[in-house]
């Protein structure tokens, strides 16, 4: 992937305690989620019912986030969804670049 095509995202010192960090990124709402130390980015938007999933999405084990419109789960590692409808959550390459900067490639 080009360099250029990487943006940066500054950690916030307090994670959210819902896990879904929120950042807007060249007009893309990006959902990202920490689990271990490894760090996951994917779309705010459900692909089934086009709601936003860090109002109202529960992250339960596993790397699962469950939309609160229908309760569709999607693998937020993969973006596969695990409940088999077909729907598919898009997911973002991440990188650490340090301990309170990380980059997401969004296209």
């Amino acid at each position: 992937m080009e360099e250029a095509n990487w943006f940066p995202v500054q950690i916030p010192t307090v994670w959210p305690s819902s896990n879904i960090f929120l950042v807007e990124i060249e007009g893309k709402k990006i959902c990202i989620s920490m689990f271990g130390n490894q760090y996951y980015a994917y779309s705010d938007i459900c692909p089934h019912g086009g709601v936003s999933l860090s109002e109202g999405g529960i992250l339960v084990k596993e790397c699962i986030i469950v939309c609160p419109l229908h309760s569709y789960k999607f693998n937020v590692k993969t973006g596969r969804n695990i409940s088999d409808e077909g729907y598919k959550l898009k997911t973002y390459p991440i990188r650490v670049l340090d301990n309170h900067i990380l980059e997401t490639n969004i296209l």
